[in-house]
């Protein structure tokens, strides 16, 4: 029997982790010129300053950002899916996702929904640096991010991630 002391409460982000926002992003930059220092594959960024370029990255963000047609776009991580149906199997499953994606919560939601991940509450926060505060509100014992500065802030407040 689980009592509230083990009690998992997971929280999840969206870009990076359930969806695969640096594939899609890479995808669009390419149609939009010949950047010969950008990657064509997902698993080559490690930065987004385009080797010293990041006005670039912001310049093409700004086009995506209020796009819905491209984030209804974005393809799952598969393998966060799997991990997710496997955790399900043992009654654990997101109670929420938090994002600082750009795009509305109603639209982040069907493409949770049309993609087959765990429905859960959708937060948009303003900036990463907002997340925290949502991610304590609701009582998240367990976190899943992949920006470091998140990770960190989850780590200081006691939030395993």
């Amino acid at each position: 029997m689980s009592t509230s002391k083990n009690l998992i409460r997971l929280g999840m982000d969206i870009d990076g982790c359930i969806a695969n926002f640096s594939q899609a992003f890479l995808d669009y930059a390419h149609t939009k010129g010949d950047f010969p220092s950008l990657p064509r594959k997902w698993t080559d960024v490690y930065s987004w300053d385009f080797n010293g370029q990041s006005e670039m990255f912001e310049i093409l963000f700004n086009e995506v950002k209020n796009n819905v047609k491209f984030w209804k776009k974005i393809n799952p991580h598969y393998d966060t899916m799997v991990g997710l149906i496997g955790l399900e199997k043992h009654g654990i499953r997101p109670v929420a996702y938090v994002t600082a994606r750009q795009i509305d919560s109603e639209t982040t939601t069907k493409w949770i929904s049309e993609h087959g991940f765990p429905k859960a509450y959708v937060f948009t926060v303003p900036g990463w640096e907002h997340k925290l505060k949502v991610i304590k509100r609701l009582g998240i014992t367990h976190f899943v991010d992949d920006k470091p500065e998140v990770v960190q802030q989850l780590h200081e407040a006691g939030i395993k991630s």
